[in-house]
């Protein structure tokens, strides 16, 4: 039983390259074996018999295997491996929000520049330089190529159609609106995907709160809410809109994730008084 545990922890912990790609071969045919049994099956059809030695070590080939307990020690140990790699993402989240609840803002069209903790309160003066824009623009183009795809999980579509859905209630409102999310938005996938979701919405958006479960109360949940920072523009949130996939393509819309809540603080540059006008003769050198 030992050694079924091991190729289930060999087998369940692939995602992390510590084992040779021959050990995961091996321990895939191992509880491929265990899945033959519960089918009817001879413990080896359809597998490699150079692994039939390790099936035999196992005790998968013993005529009275008990199926029953091989299954309970699969589950038990696929069940403390993703337990374990979920707190692993909730443990590295949680270092993302401490980095960026410190920003220093430089208002382009105000006299005034502060740096302000965005833990409980407004990034104030966040207002995007042109460049800045474009940056946003192009993040949003990236993630749309490695993650909107024909294979997008539901998961993945529900945090985009939140996004636009925020988006486009913002710009309809005075006041400065909050998107409260669970933190499993971001650490329910494997890889990459957490940081980069991350680093995409914190391209505009702000850290208004965050709360833990042992914060929260029991059965809450774990939440982040974020909003959009108060000196960004209608014409900034329209031209970042126009880059996030919509229904017309993907069929994103209908399909949010979170709520949105109302903050109650003005937006201080709806209009775009602030916003960094457009150089004429450096777009008629682009042009030219």
């Amino acid at each position: 039983m030992d050694l079924f545990r091991n190729y289930c922890d060999v087998y369940f912990n692939k995602s992390d390259g510590a084992a040779s790609q021959q050990n995961v071969e091996t321990a895939s045919s191992v509880l491929n074996a265990l899945s033959n049994l519960l089918q009817g099956l001879q413990p080896t059809d359809g597998l490699p018999s150079i692994h039939e030695d390790a099936i035999r070590d196992c005790g998968l080939l013993s005529p009275d295997v008990d199926v029953s307990a091989y299954t309970k020690i699969q589950d038990d140990v696929r069940r403390a491996i993703h337990q374990r790699k979920m707190a692993e993402r909730r443990e590295a989240f949680s270092r993302l929000l401490d980095s960026n609840k410190t920003s220093t803002v430089v208002p382009s069209g105000s006299a005034e520049t502060s740096t302000t903790s965005s833990s409980s309160s407004s990034i104030k003066g966040k207002v995007l330089t042109l460049s800045q824009l474009s940056q946003v623009k192009s993040s949003t183009q990236l993630f749309s190529q490695r993650y909107m795809s024909k294979q997008t999980t539901s998961g993945v579509q529900a945090f985009i159609g939140g996004l636009r859905e925020l988006i486009k209630t913002q710009k309809k409102s005075d006041t400065v609106l909050q998107w409260k999310l669970d933190k499993a938005v971001f650490t329910e996938t494997e890889g990459v995907y957490m940081r980069d979701a991350f680093s995409f919405v914190m391209s505009f958006l702000s850290i208004a709160d965050s709360t833990s479960s042992i914060e929260a109360g029991a059965g809450e949940g774990d939440f982040v809410i974020l909003k959009i920072d108060d000196s960004i523009s209608d014409a900034h949130l329209n031209q970042i809109l126009t880059t996030i996939p919509s229904k017309g393509d993907k069929g994103y819309d209908g399909l949010q994730t979170g709520s949105i809540v109302d903050s109650n603080s003005p937006r201080q540059n709806r209009a775009g008084e602030w916003d960094e006008k457009t150089n004429f003769f450096s777009q008629c050198c682009i042009i030219l």
